[in-house]
């Protein structure tokens, strides 16, 4: 009886793999393990997950939009800290007054 050849999964080859080797790590912005606490992002993801709506604006519903030719951007961005959801520099620019307050 002749048994059947495996055939090798594609993933598996070296070549195709999509995981980062040790000199790209190396290689890495020294500043992003001291600035970015992945703890403290899955745990704000895992508990609220994505916002639709800056959570300021949500606190604040009659505070105008800064800019007049504003046009609708509902781009929230995400602190890397500590995982809140705010509007960026289009609206009510509450991710940069996030960053410019010091955090311990």
């Amino acid at each position: 009886m002749v048994k059947k050849k495996r055939q090798n999964d594609p993933s598996e080859n070296g070549d195709d793999s999509t995981e980062s080797c040790d000199e790209t790590v190396k290689s890495a912005c020294p500043h992003v393990a001291k600035t970015v606490d992945l703890n403290r992002l899955k745990k704000a993801l895992k508990t609220g997950g994505f916002e639709k709506e800056c959570s300021e604006c949500k606190k604040n519903p009659k505070e105008e939009f800064v800019d007049s030719n504003y046009e609708e951007d509902l781009t929230l961005w995400m602190c890397l800290r500590c995982g809140t959801q705010l509007c960026g520099r289009t609206r009510n620019k509450h991710a940069l007054n996030h960053f410019n307050t010091p955090h311990s």
